[in-house]
C-alpha cells in the first residue's frame, strides 16, 4: 500500500475490504476508495480512523436501519455514491436521511430492500419519495393489499443537494392478485422517471403478452424490465411459438444437460422478451428468473440477463441453470 501511494502515476486504489489497509499506520489514504462496506448502528463509527486519513467509501450497506437515530445524519463518508438499506423486523427510521443527503452531494442512489416475509410495503409507501404514488393508490379501494413492494430505488440528477432532486428510479413489486392494469396506471402517472421495474408473478391470473406490452407503454423512461416467475403467467393465446426455439437453448460446456422445463421456460421468456423489445423501444435489458420443482426434474432455477441489440432490437442472452436433485448438482453457463 505504501508503494502504491508513493507512485505519482497511480491516481486511485480500489479495495474490497478494510483488511487490505495497513494496521496501525498513519499512511495517508486519500488515493484509496473502499468499494463497499456493511454497517450497523453499533459499527457505524468503525471507519472513522481510516476516514480521518482520507479514505473514501463508494457504497454503504446499512443493516438494522430501525436503530439509526438523528446523530447518524452528521456522520461523513467522503466520496460515497450509493446506499443499500435493508429492512428487517421493524420499519426503518429515516430521521437522519435528509441531513445525511445534504452533506453528501455525490450520493446518487439509495436502495431500500425488503428481504423479509413481513411485507414492509406500507412502511415503504410512507416514505416521502412515494407521496404522490401513495395518495393515488389509497384512492383505489383494495389495490394496496394486492401487491407487495420489495425494493425501492431513489436517485437524483444533479449535484444540487435538495430533497426535491430525488425521484423514484427503480421499483420491484410482487403481484398477488390480478390488478396489473390498475397498478400500471398509477405507476405511469406518478413515477414518470422510472428506469427499472421488476414484476414477480405470484398471482394465479395470466396475461396475454400483448396486454403486458400495452401496459408497459405507460412507462416511457423504462430501461430495464425484470420478470420473475412470469413464464406460466404469460401467454400468446393458444400459440406457443417458442417451442420451435427450444433446440437453440444452449447446454453448458462440460456440464449436465439442462432440464426440459427449464429449456422451455428459457425459450419462452426469450421469445416474450423479443416481442416486448420490438414494441417498447426504450427497453435495453431484461432480468429473468424462473423456478419450479417436479418429480422428474427436481428443484431448478433459471436466471440471468437478456440484452437488446442495437438497430435490430433482437434480444440475446442465456440463463444460468441451477438444478438440485436431492440438493445436489450445479450447472454454470
Amino acid at each position: 500500500m505504501n508503494d502504491l501511494h508513493d507512485q505519482a502515476n497511480i491516481k486511485t486504489v480500489f479495495i474490497e475490504s478494510t483488511s487490505h489497509l495497513p494496521k496501525g499506520s498513519t499512511l495517508k489514504l486519500n488515493k484509496v476508495i473502499l468499494h463497499r462496506i456493511q454497517i450497523s448502528y453499533l459499527t457505524s463509527r468503525m471507519l472513522e480512523p481510516h476516514l480521518s486519513r482520507g479514505l473514501q467509501v463508494a457504497k454503504l450497506t446499512i443493516v438494522q436501519s430501525h436503530l439509526f437515530r438523528e446523530e447518524f445524519g452528521v456522520q461523513r463518508f467522503p466520496g460515497f455514491r450509493e446506499i443499500d438499506l435493508f429492512l428487517y423486523l421493524y420499519p426503518p427510521t429515516l430521521c437522519w436521511l435528509h441531513e445525511f443527503t445534504l452533506a453528501h452531494p455525490m450520493l446518487r442512489k439509495i436502495t431500500f430492500i425488503d428481504q423479509t416475509k413481513l411485507d414492509h410495503s406500507r412502511d415503504i409507501l410512507a416514505f416521502p419519495f412515494l407521496a404522490h404514488f401513495s395518495k393515488i393508490l389509497q384512492q383505489q379501494r383494495g389495490l394496496i393489499d394486492n401487491f407487495n413492494i420489495v425494493k425501492l430505488v431513489i436517485s437524483r440528477d444533479t449535484l444540487t443537494p435538495n430533497s426535491e432532486d430525488w425521484y423514484v428510479s427503480g421499483l420491484s413489486v410482487v403481484l398477488v392478485e390480478s390488478l396489473l392494469p390498475q397498478l400500471f396506471s398509477i405507476i405511469g402517472s406518478s413515477l414518470p422517471k422510472l428506469l427499472v421495474l421488476t414484476l414477480e408473478f405470484k398471482t394465479k391470473h395470466s396475461y396475454h403478452i400483448d396486454e403486458l406490452i400495452s401496459l408497459l407503454r405507460k412507462l416511457p423512461s423504462l430501461r430495464t424490465l425484470g420478470l420473475r416467475l412470469a413464464f406460466n403467467r404469460l401467454h400468446f393465446g393458444e400459440q406457443k411459438p417458442w417451442m420451435e426455439l427450444r433446440s437453440a437453448v444452449p447446454n453448458p460446456a462440460g456440464g449436465r444437460t439442462k432440464v426440459a422445463p427449464g429449456i422451455t421456460a428459457e425459450a419462452g421468456m426469450l421469445w416474450y422478451a423479443n416481442r416486448i423489445a420490438q414494441s417498447i423501444l426504450s427497453i435495453e435489458a431484461f432480468f429473468i428468473h424462473e423456478q419450479a420443482s417436479d418429480c422428474r426434474s427436481g428443484y431448478w432455477t433459471a436466471n440471468g440477463w437478456f440484452t437488446v441489440q442495437g438497430g435490430s432490437r433482437d434480444v440475446v442472452g442465456t440463463l444460468k441453470d441451477d438444478r438440485r436433485d436431492g440438493w445436489n448438482g450445479h450447472i454454470v453457463i
